[in-house]
């Protein structure tokens, strides 16, 4: 796999800054839960969100603690085990070359730090990001519908070439490999079994060539229980109300309150081809891109909202 794509975190399109190459940085602490802290000799000092980590720099991790790591490659390393560890540019190369599926760490990131510490983290991690072929945008995190809608977005460089996408259970059997347009779009197909709810999916695009492919991106389908309660709460709302841009607006807040971006985006794109002069609907898209750090179509988002308040 010639380039990496970090999985739930952050799916930047970015340039790699030189800071990483002046200043010997191969990696950056994305979250951390309890204790750890970087050996240095005989002192240890504690490791903050941001901190920035040299190959074979020293960490220690607390006991019922534990630290996640961003690589320059993209690979995410996590070290929960109490004691002694290394941190090691080998091991996250082989990492990355095994694509491994990475525990979702977006929600701890986003509840335990300031706004403003979320900001100078991801500032760095913009340093370390290299220039990615692909972008999977949604489904990611947890989806309501067993047949989702997949969508991704490719660079000018590969835009011609011929796709796959590849569908699976989480340490389980791959469901689906089948060629893709150049839309770079797909409704999860007929054919094909329903997901289960509950399950734990990833899905990734490849070139027919095999020569390229993004990294996995994993979802959960909601349970039977969660599911029933926003089908309930769907329900009222289309009842209790006539008006669809309220409707959409209602429905798009629960699923976005309730982190179902994948649903909430098609409900605030319909209300946006709806209403194409009012800045709502990529307000709260731009939100949902923020929060799950799409930075190209925040950005996209970001300059819609600026043209429609000249």
């Amino acid at each position: 796999m010639k380039k990496n794509i970090l999985l739930f975190l952050l799916l930047f399109i970015v340039c790699v800054n030189v800071h990483s190459a002046d200043t010997g940085t191969v990696a950056i602490v994305s979250s951390i839960d309890g204790q750890a802290s970087l050996k240095s000799g005989d002192t240890e000092k504690p490791l903050d969100l941001g901190a920035e980590l040299k190959d074979g720099d020293t960490v220690i991790i607390g006991k019922k603690s534990s630290l996640t790591v961003l690589f320059q490659n993209g690979a995410l390393m996590i070290y929960n085990k109490e004691g002694v560890h290394s941190i090691s540019v080998k091991d996250a190369d082989k990492r990355a070359k095994t694509r491994g599926i990475i525990p979702e760490v977006v929600k701890d990131f986003n509840n335990t730090f300031n706004e403003e510490q979320r900001e100078e983290t991801l500032g760095k991690v913009l340093s370390l990001r290299p220039i990615e072929d692909f972008m999977l945008i949604y489904p990611r995190m947890k989806v309501f519908s067993v047949r989702p809608r997949f969508l991704w977005d490719v660079s000018q460089e590969i835009h011609e070439r011929a796709f796959i996408i590849v569908i699976g259970e989480v340490g389980g059997r791959e469901l689906l490999r089948i060629p893709v347009s150049d839309i770079c779009e797909m409704d999860y197909p007929s054919f094909a079994p329903p997901l289960t709810r509950g399950n734990i999916y990833y899905w990734r695009i490849e070139l027919v060539s095999g020569d390229d492919y993004s990294d996995d991106m994993s979802f959960t389908v909601v349970d039977e229980n969660e599911a029933s309660n926003y089908t309930v709460e769907i329900d009222r709302i289309n009842k209790n109300y006539k008006d669809q841009n309220v409707k959409d607006m209602l429905i798009g807040k629960l699923l976005t309150g309730n982190s179902l971006y994948t649903e909430a985006i098609e409900y605030y794109n319909k209300l946006a081809a709806r209403n194409p002069n009012s800045i709502y609907p990529h307000q709260e898209l731009a939100i949902i891109y923020q929060n799950t750090y799409l930075k190209k179509l925040y950005d996209s988002e970001m300059l819609k909202i600026k043209e429609l308040k000249k």
